[in-house]
């Protein structure tokens, strides 16, 4: 049984097509809905905001990136142990670091 939500039902006309929501509480009515099944199995943690103080790590041996590309160049510009300061002021931005961390190619902290 697929996960319950919410329960859509459309009215359709010639032109225009409406679209009307049940309540949750006549959902949770139903003998077949339960808890479980209309709570999310994940949740996304919190993104913790980059200090100027905080450290850089590299993780990745060698530079991950296609040789030639934009990221391969941002890349080089990293250095081990630099601050977050230094590195914004070398002309990468708080995206990029923000992915190669989502990646695990560094680590932030």
């Amino acid at each position: 049984m697929p996960n319950i939500t919410t329960r859509n039902t459309t009215k359709k006309s010639a032109r225009t097509a409406t679209v009307t929501r049940e309540p949750l509480a006549k959902l949770l009515a139903r003998p077949e809905a339960t808890v479980t099944q209309l709570t999310p199995k994940t949740t996304t943690p919190a993104r913790r905001r980059m200090s100027p103080d905080d450290r850089v790590k590299i993780l990745a041996e060698g530079n991950p990136h296609r040789p030639g590309t934009k990221d391969h160049a941002k890349f080089r510009k990293l250095t081990d142990g630099a601050t977050v300061a230094e590195i914004r002021a070398a002309g990468i931005d708080a995206g990029y670091l923000r992915e190669v961390a989502r990646r695990g190619i560094i680590e932030i902290g």
